[in-house]
């Protein structure tokens, strides 16, 4: 079900997007059975994605993913690096309670509506006393509020 082309195991393309349309409940199953296996939705078209509760065994790639309608991340626990670089989310978006357990990587990605971060915890691979905690964000348009703490 993975590419074992090299010594990384990765899930990708439609086998990835089979294993999303069973739901939360058959990924996580999955997930739990494939710890550290990276998945990869590398240019996927999603319209109205729900990842809400998905548990990512290792990295997540939705490097120039399109997000058509709203997309929901709530709950959802990263265990490795998460990236969205030149993401488009074109809806409203939500990682409200999403834990990054690796580095998160946003850059270039477009929010063309709302975006919440709201109670995301973002711990990274090496914690230090500066990183923080947990990071509340709300996102409208072009600028975002951000209060961290540790």
């Amino acid at each position: 079900m993975a590419d074992k082309k090299s010594k990384e195991v990765v899930l990708r393309g439609e086998e990835a997007l089979a294993l999303y349309r069973k739901g939360k409940d058959a990924w996580n199953k999955w997930a739990e059975d494939n710890p550290g296996v990276k998945v990869s939705f590398k240019g996927v078209e999603f319209k109205h994605a729900i990842f809400a509760g998905f548990v990512f065994p290792g990295d997540a790639d939705f490097t120039n993913a399109t997000f058509i309608g709203n997309a929901w991340f709530d709950d959802a626990t990263f265990s490795g690096d998460a990236w969205f670089i030149d993401a488009t989310f074109s809806g409203d978006v939500s990682f409200r309670k999403a834990t990054f357990n690796g580095s998160a990587y946003f850059r270039f990605a477009t929010f063309r509506k709302d975006v919440l971060f709201d109670l995301a915890t973002f711990s990274g691979k090496k914690p230090r006393s500066t990183v923080p905690r947990s990071v509340k964000m709300y996102c409208s348009g072009m600028s975002c509020l951000a209060e961290w703490s540790s």
